[in-house]
């Protein structure tokens, strides 16, 4: 064999070689790149079992509840709800009784304007009792003629007026806007005043 066949099959055989440490690399790098992947995946699936296990759950976006959204769109006023915050008035007025009563001096300082304005506002509260409407002017024309039939003393015919006048205010609204609202508030505190012959603040 000459030399320069000897040199061809040298430079084949270095080829052959170079070929081979190419792919076995190759190989090696890519068992490496799967070998990571199987580790982030395994991590990844720790991570998860380790939540489900502590019931760790992803932080819940902000949002407003149902009720503040309900607070935030209410616009006007209804029966129901006047309904329910009459009752909170009264459980009010009940609880603070005694501390209005020691307000009251004219005409003479009986010690009871508390009691009676309480007394007067339940009989109002006890006549919505079966009453299921949502119509605002049905709501206030029973709950006013009840405080009425029920008011005691001066004080608490004054604060049926009150309503009575809030009533004729609202009368056939079904719900009040702000607007309609504060006109039957005036209307309410003319027929207050109106029921007594000479006002005193």
């Amino acid at each position: 064999m000459s030399n320069s066949d000897k040199n061809l099959k040298k430079t084949k055989n270095n080829s052959t070689e170079a070929k081979k440490q190419k792919k076995n690399k190759a190989t090696e790098d890519n068992a490496k790149k799967n070998t990571k992947k199987t580790e982030a995946k395994a991590v990844k699936q720790n991570k998860k079992s380790a939540a489900k296990k502590t019931g760790e759950k992803k932080p819940a976006k902000t949002t407003a509840s149902t009720e503040q959204k309900k607070k935030m769109s209410l616009k006007t006023l209804g029966g129901a709800l006047f309904a329910k915050m009459m009752k909170g008035g009264a459980s009010e007025l009940r609880a603070n009784a005694e501390e209005v009563n020691k307000l009251n001096v004219f005409p003479v300082p009986d010690v009871d304007t508390g009691d009676n304005m309480s007394m007067t506002i339940d009989s109002g509260v006890a006549s919505l009792s079966d009453i299921e409407t949502d119509d605002l002017a049905e709501v206030l024309r029973v709950a006013s003629r009840g405080m009425l039939l029920g008011a005691r003393g001066n004080s608490g015919v004054i604060l049926s007026q009150f309503f009575a006048g809030m009533a004729k205010g609202l009368e056939n609204v079904e719900t009040a806007n702000s607007k309609e609202l504060g006109h039957a508030l005036e209307l309410g505190v003319e027929q207050a005043y109106g029921s007594v012959m000479t006002p005193t603040e």
